[in-house]
């Protein structure tokens, strides 16, 4: 009984993760389709980057940061 309780449990959750992420993908189509260059605005950035990242204090050092939602989303389907 425990085993079917617990196999109920982990496919309701997947659901509700899988349906997250799917309006995650949904939203992230919807934005690069507003913004056709969004290729532009990667390179532009990794440009930047490679020419004016020497000087980065926090080069090479783990930094830690607020959970986004996808981020949110991976550690539930890992369980932690």
């Amino acid at each position: 009984m425990v085993n079917e309780a617990v196999a109920r449990y982990i496919d309701r959750r997947a659901a509700e993760v899988g349906a997250d992420l799917e309006r995650a993908l949904e939203s992230v189509k919807a934005l690069r389709a507003q913004h056709p260059n969004f290729e532009s605005a990667i390179a532009q950035f990794v440009e930047a980057e490679a020419t004016l990242g020497g000087g980065d204090p926090v080069e090479g050092k783990v930094t830690t940061s607020p959970v986004g939602p996808a981020e949110r989303i991976v550690h539930e389907l890992l369980g932690g």
